[in-house]
């Protein structure tokens, strides 16, 4: 399983020197600062919201410690 979500390699792919804000889901019993983001708000307690570049993306997806990275999008009501 890819650890960046389809939409967000998309976004990247159309704009690889923009920054994105994203949705990151850590795996179980990870520590947010160990993962060395220069700044990140905690959602819950395995979630983390940060606006990142695209190299800072990639290098995220290569921790073991996370699970999955998605853009961060508004939420519209229905």
């Amino acid at each position: 399983m890819d650890k960046i979500s389809f939409e967000l390699q998309r976004e990247i792919n159309s704009k690889p020197l923009g920054e994105f804000d994203v949705i990151i889901t850590l795996m179980e019993g990870v520590n947010a600062e160990s993962l060395n983001l220069k700044s990140y708000r905690v959602l819950m307690s395995n979630i983390l919201a940060a606006r990142l570049t695209a190299k800072e993306i990639h290098v995220l997806a290569q921790n073991e410690g996370v699970q999955a990275i998605e853009p961060d999008a508004k939420m519209g009501i229905l």
